[in-house]
């Protein structure tokens, strides 16, 4: 902004009185932004070591019964304590509004308490390590209703997190074989596109797709890499395909509720594309050479359908971040590609001049892109 304001100096559009106001009031603001970082550093930090401290402290169970005989009052006073910390999170955020941002982190600290009230009921009733899922999803569901009701992105991170451990949690999980990222991705996809969701938490979508986006990606091309699917052709279960199929049902009963969105339209046919092709791999019905060929194929316009997306929407909405993403994502998978088809053809020499001429002039192009977008942002603005 201070260079805009120069700029605006040295045009003529403002006076330099005018400008040495601006000035003052920008680095005033900049110096009151800092104390506040530091605020809520202190606090956040401050929250996290408290969480920790009494999540250890249930944790070390011998401690707990010196203090207490009963397994009701155990567990009742920790439950006591977290909705003391959710309570004074709510009295000064929405209360006492002069201490909102201790609120906020008082809030996120009780979502990591319950936490810790699960762990020491499942502490108390011996509640098996294989069966940690149920532990993260009652977790889980303690802390949604927080992030929904209260629109806290920290507390839908956290959230985001515990999905993560406890989809990963499930017994018998790893039936889905090599899906099982597959699948994930899919379900946080799908769970972001919930009309519900776009309309009423929309801020909340970005973080849901972002993961799933970066697992669907990263997961495809490791399978297209290692040829997974190929080498592994009758290993994929019937779960796998079940799954693969509801969530293709999910994600085209959530077009039809978006059918009017053009980025419905195309995250519903990327989705779909992904689901139908691992479905028709998993069912096994081909011979080995079609299967090869469909995986070859399919798998790269999942993953080019994906960069494409990602620059469609991002030079869309004029999003920086999203057009860096894609950058990298087309940097990895051009590397990829390059290194798998052309290694064992080329000289070594060759190889690596051939390749690194290619990605530089593509960092060049895709640079230029972006500082287009920035100079029409900055024409905007003025």
């Amino acid at each position: 902004m201070e260079k805009h304001v120069k700029k605006w100096l040295k045009l003529g559009y403002i006076g330099e009185e005018q400008s040495k106001i601006i000035l003052d009031d920008i680095k005033e603001e900049k110096n009151k932004n800092a104390r506040l970082a530091m605020n809520v550093t202190l606090y956040t930090i401050g929250a996290i070591l408290t969480g920790i401290g009494v999540i250890s402290f249930i944790a070390a169970n011998d401690w707990i019964l010196r203090l207490f005989y009963s397994r009701f009052v155990k567990i009742s006073a920790s439950l006591i304590v977290t909705f003391a910390c959710f309570f004074l999170g709510y009295y000064f955020s929405y209360i006492k509004t002069s201490l909102k941002r201790l609120g906020s982190v008082l809030i996120f600290l009780s979502t990591l308490l319950i936490g810790g009230v699960w762990a020491l009921i499942g502490q108390i009733y011996n509640v098996h390590t294989d069966n940690n899922f149920v532990i993260f999803l009652l977790w889980l569901i303690s802390i949604l209703p927080v992030a929904f009701l209260f629109g806290k992105k920290s507390v839908n991170n956290l959230a985001i997190v515990l999905f993560i451990a406890s989809y990963f949690s499930i017994p018998n999980i790893y039936d889905f074989a090599y899906l099982t990222p597959i699948v994930f991705g899919l379900v946080l996809y799908n769970f972001a596109n919930i009309p519900l969701i776009q309309k009423n938490f929309i801020e909340f979508t970005p973080a849901y797709k972002s993961i799933a986006t970066l697992v669907l990606y990263f997961a495809t091309l490791v399978i297209f890499c290692a040829n997974i699917l190929i080498d592994n052709y009758e290993t994929i279960t019937t779960p796998a395909i079940i799954a693969l199929a509801v969530f293709l049902i999910f994600a085209l009963i959530n077009f039809v509720f978006n059918k009017k969105s053009d980025a419905m339209r195309a995250e519903t046919m990327i989705l779909s594309g992904i689901a139908i092709l691992y479905m028709i791999l998993g069912i096994n019905i081909l011979n080995m050479e079609i299967a090869a060929i469909i995986n070859t194929a399919g798998l790269n316009i999942i993953l080019v359908s994906i960069i494409f997306a990602m620059y469609h929407f991002g030079y869309k909405a004029q999003d920086t971040g999203l057009i860096t993403g894609a950058n990298y994502f087309t940097l990895i998978y051009i590397s990829v590609l390059y290194f798998k088809i052309s290694y064992h053809l080329l000289d070594k020499a060759l190889f690596f001049f051939l390749g690194g001429v290619i990605l530089l002039s593509l960092g060049i192009y895709l640079e230029k892109q972006k500082r287009v977008i920035k100079t029409c942002k900055g024409a905007k603005d003025e």
